[in-house]
């Protein structure tokens, strides 16, 4: 974490993309000429992003495509889970040069069904340190 009062976190994104990509007029991109899928949003927002994520120490370990879910109606299409060093990091990507243009492609995307959900603020990235830490 860059400070000590600004520790690491997870989020974990519960992701439901659209059939249909909603764009909002403000986009000014060729993408939203033809008829794209919130899958095909999504993957635009991937790669306009992943660099600059990886920048600011942003990495994804761990992305799930859901198959089949047991109980429930699903509605869940992928969860994500992104290592982020610092609230700060994550702070200083958003106010990155045209990062609300990118973060649109995922607004598109995904509906009102999905979810975010951030971690405890200790995040262990190799559990075998943690153990003999303990021991």
């Amino acid at each position: 974490a860059m400070y000590n009062n600004d520790p690491s976190f997870v989020y974990m994104d519960l992701l439901d993309f659209r059939s249909s990509a909603m764009y909002n007029n403000d986009i000014t991109s060729n993408f939203r000429t033809k008829k794209t899928t919130g899958r095909e949003a999504m993957e635009l927002f991937d790669e306009l992003s992943s660099a600059r994520k990886s920048d600011f120490g942003i990495r994804a370990p761990a992305w799930f495509e859901v198959a089949v879910t047991v109980k429930g109606k699903g509605g869940i299409d992928e969860i994500r889970l992104e290592m982020v060093p610092s609230l700060s990091s994550y702070i200083q990507l958003l106010r990155t040069p045209d990062s609300g243009k990118i973060w649109k492609h995922q607004e598109a995307a995904l509906s009102e069904k999905s979810l975010y959900v951030v971690s405890s603020p200790t995040v262990v990235t190799n559990l075998y340190d943690k153990i003999q830490d303990t021991t």
